[in-house]
């Protein structure tokens, strides 16, 4: 895969899941009925193959990325990486200042791994 359409996926699935009702990521159910006949073949397998690799980053990674954004969640020793996930999502989305900060800052200088932080900007529509 390509990093242009990987990203295109990105930003069509962080639009989806804004528009969405605001459910645990773990309670995250895609009906046929909920989705508009918009969406082609080509987007949902470049979706699928998006949250294939969100789940691939470690929780170490995910723990890190809180940690150097000063993002006050915590990552218990038990929590699995997409529950970390799905902490950051929530958090960021009932606090929006904190993810339009977090667009502005150049994710580049930080230590997180460059792929995670490349793919969370441009989930966050940079």
């Amino acid at each position: 895969m390509k990093s242009h359409i990987f990203a295109d996926a990105l930003v069509v699935w962080a639009e989806k899941l804004k528009a969405g009702p605001n459910v645990d990521i773990a309670d995250l159910t895609i009906a046929s009925s909920q989705q508009p006949a918009s969406i082609s073949t080509q987007n949902l397998t470049v979706g699928l193959s998006l949250l294939l690799q969100l789940s691939k980053v470690n929780k170490q990674e995910w723990a890190q990325f809180v940690r150097e954004h000063s993002i006050p969640i915590n990552v218990e020793q038990r929590d699995s990486s997409r529950n970390v996930l799905g902490k950051l999502l929530n958090y960021l989305e009932t606090h929006p200042e904190v993810q339009k900060n977090l667009s502005a800052k150049s994710l580049s200088s930080t230590e997180t791994s460059p792929k995670l932080a490349k793919a969370l900007q441009v989930l966050m529509g940079d």
